[in-house]
């Protein structure tokens, strides 16, 4: 799910807003945007140890501290950066989403069928 979130995010930070949001989250650790959501990316690289999450322009975020605690802080830091210009586009076809980029361009497709079978509910025509 990290994964998704690195490459649905738009160079601002914020994922596009696809069908009905209801805005819910379990625990806010900081006040943000609602589709701002470049914080997960500092929890990620650090659980998983893994520096391709861990996008350069987003930097860190003080929620990885109330998640993992302060001594994470530097597991964070020792990790290699990855850059925004080295994510490219994705598919995710079973979700019905395609996520092209370069650098800073940016465009979310999401193509499958109108949600409860045809009606347009939670999927509607123009996302």
């Amino acid at each position: 799910m990290f994964d998704v979130i690195l490459r649905l995010l738009k160079p601002n930070g914020r994922i596009p807003q696809i069908g009905d949001n209801d805005n819910g989250r379990l625990r806010i650790f900081a006040k943000r945007k609602v589709l701002d959501m470049h914080y997960l990316l500092s929890l990620a690289p650090i659980f998983f140890q893994e520096s391709n999450l861990k996008a350069r322009e987003f930097g860190f975020c003080e929620e990885a501290i109330w998640v993992l605690g302060e001594e994470d802080y530097e597991i964070w830091q020792d990790l290699e950066a990855n850059y925004l210009a080295n994510i490219r586009r994705r598919a995710f076809a079973d979700a019905d989403w395609y996520i092209m980029r370069d650098h800073r361009n940016y465009m979310f497709i999401s193509c499958g069928p109108n949600g409860q079978s045809g009606n347009g509910g939670h999927r509607p025509n123009g996302n």
